[in-house]
């Protein structure tokens, strides 16, 4: 069996390590190499700053950036929330799933009522929906006792409320 590593582990990973070692090894102990040149931090602030300052087409580079920076955030917001309201859509034409089996195991996991989909397409379960939670199921055939776990760790996401959480830091992100 051949054994596949990661890309920057195999070939990465000793570089940093060795750059590491050097930086302890320069910070305890001071020494200077012949041909070691130190740069004014005067010298190096307004180079920065005319860099980031310099003009170009009405704006300067830091303001184009910004702007780069804002529009990709903006479209990814767009299409993270259009990507979650189509989910919503797909998942409200679902008919919900209903037997004793499930009425049962709903019963003993959560203290609100539940909407259960089962379907063809999930791989895994999964609750969706920030005020009603809807659980959706694999197609399976579970016992009730799995049934019940199932449930009851699928409505703890929503109690614990990480659909928000997930929403909050995809738009921090």
């Amino acid at each position: 069996a051949v054994r596949r590593r990661n890309l920057p582990l195999r070939y990465g990973l000793i570089p940093v390590l060795f750059l590491g070692i050097l930086l302890l090894i320069r910070v305890f102990f001071a020494f200077e190499l012949p041909f070691t040149q130190v740069l004014d931090s005067d010298w190096v602030l307004v180079q920065a700053q005319r860099f980031w300052t310099a003009p170009f087409l009405f704006l300067s580079v830091g303001q184009w950036l910004l702007c780069v920076w804002l529009a990709g955030a903006a479209i990814g917001i767009v299409r993270f929330w259009l990507r979650l309201a189509q989910g919503m859509k797909g998942l409200k034409r679902l008919p919900r799933a209903r037997s004793p089996q499930l009425e049962q195991a709903v019963q003993k996991a959560a203290e609100k009522e539940l909407d259960i989909v089962v379907t063809e397409t999930a791989t895994v379960p999964y609750v969706a929906g920030f005020f009603k939670p809807t659980v959706v199921l694999p197609a399976f055939d579970y016992d009730v006792e799995m049934l019940e776990l199932i449930l009851r760790h699928e409505y703890q996401h929503f109690l614990n409320r990480d659909q928000w959480k997930k929403t909050l830091i995809h738009l921090v992100r």
